[in-house]
C-alpha cells in the first residue's frame, strides 16, 4: 500500500503501526519520528516563519472566513506519487490542509485513492482515529495493541495522582490575542490531574477576557503555541503586553511557568500520552515522574 499523510498526528499514526515503510509522502509540518523525514513534501505553508503572533493570528482569521488558505497542496506530486490512500482532517483549518482542498486535488489529478479523514477533537476520539486507521490500512490487532498500551499508561497516571489536590491550570496556545488551548487539551488536563476551567473544550480556542483570567488566577500556566519552539514561545511570554496581563497571577508570583514542546499537545496521535505524563509531573512532581529533557520543557518564571 502507498500512503500519503497529510499531517503530523497521522504521520506519527501510521508510523506507531509499523507503516512507515509504506508512506509515500507527508506534509511540510511532519517532522517525527526522524525516519520518516525524507519523504516528498506535498503541503507548504502560505505563512511567512518571522511572522509576528498578532499578524498570524490575523491570516488566520482571514482563512476562518474563507478570504484567504494557509497552506498549498502539491496536486502534480500528489498524482505522481499514485497514493493508494490518503490521510488527512476536516476538523481545522488552521492545523493542516482541508478534506476539500484534498478532494479537489484528488478529482482534479485523477488520482484513484481512498481518503481517511480524521475528526478527533477530544481525547477519546484521538483512540478512535488511531483503531480507524488500523482499520483502513489492514492494522487493526497493531492499532489494538497501540490503543491499550496509550491506556495503561494513563490509567498508571490516573493511581499516581487519585488523591492529590488538583490546580488550576492554564494552557496557552497563542500570545496575541491570549488564548486558551481547546478540544484534547481540557481532558489531558484532567488526565494529568489538573483543573482547566479556561480551556475552551470542543467550542475551539477564543480570545481570553482578561477579567475572566484574573478572576482565575491560574497556580499553574503552560506555554505551548502551536508551531513555535522554546526559544520563541519563551521570547512571546516575555513581552510586555503579555505580562501586563499575567504579570500578577499566582503561577507568575510563584514561578510555576512553563513552556513545552507543543507536538506533544497539538497533535491528536500516540504521543499524547507523552504529553499527560510530562504535565502531571509538573503538577504533582512527588507523584508522577517524567523523564523529558529540556528540549520538551522549561521552566520560564
Amino acid at each position: 500500500m502507498r500512503i500519503v499523510s497529510l499531517l503530523p498526528s497521522a504521520t506519527e499514526i501510521l508510523c506507531a503501526l509499523g507503516l512507515a515503510d509504506q508512506v509515500v509522502g507527508i506534509s511540510h509540518a511532519c517532522d517525527y519520528p526522524a525516519r520518516i523525514t525524507n519523504r516528498p513534501r506535498l503541503t507548504r505553508s502560505v505563512l511567512r516563519e518571522d511572522l509576528a503572533s498578532g499578524e498570524i493570528h490575523r491570516r488566520v482569521q482571514e482563512s476562518a472566513a474563507g478570504r484567504a488558505r494557509l497552506y498549498e497542496l502539491d496536486g502534480d506530486l500528489l498524482a505522481r506519487l499514485q497514493p493508494d490512500l490518503i490521510v488527512t482532517q476536516d476538523q481545522c483549518s488552521v492545523c493542516a490542509v482541508g478534506k476539500s482542498d484534498v478532494d479537489d486535488a484528488v478529482t482534479f489529478n485523477g488520482c484513484d485513492a481512498r481518503v481517511v479523514v480524521l475528526r478527533a477533537t477530544r481525547f477519546r476520539e484521538v483512540m478512535d482515529d488511531i483503531l480507524m486507521v488500523g482499520s483502513a490500512t489492514g492494522r487493526e490487532e497493531a492499532a489494538g495493541a497501540l490503543t491499550a498500551r496509550m491506556r495503561v499508561r494513563l490509567e498508571d497516571v490516573r493511581r499516581g495522582i487519585a488523591q492529590a489536590r488538583r490546580p488550576r491550570v492554564l494552557c496557552l496556545s497563542w500570545f496575541d490575542p491570549l488564548m486558551a488551548a481547546s478540544h484534547w487539551m481540557t481532558d489531558i488536563v484532567e488526565c494529568a490531574g489538573g483543573v482547566d476551567d479556561l480551556g475552551a473544550g470542543n467550542r475551539g480556542s477564543t480570545p481570553l477576557e482578561p477579567g475572566r483570567l484574573v478572576s482565575y488566577d491560574p497556580e499553574t500556566i503552560v506555554l505551548m503555541p502551536c508551531d513555535f519552539g522554546l526559544e520563541r514561545t519563551m521570547r512571546e511570554w516575555r513581552k510586555p503586553a503579555v505580562q501586563g496581563l499575567c504579570g500578577g497571577l499566582n503561577a507568575v508570583r510563584n514561578g510555576r511557568v512553563y513552556a513545552v514542546k507543543g507536538s506533544l499537545f497539538h497533535r491528536p496521535g500516540p504521543r499524547l500520552v507523552d504529553g499527560v505524563e510530562l504535565l502531571a509531573g509538573v503538577l504533582h512532581p512527588l507523584r508522577v515522574r517524567h523523564d523529558h529533557s529540556r528540549e520538551a520543557i522549561r521552566t520560564v518564571a
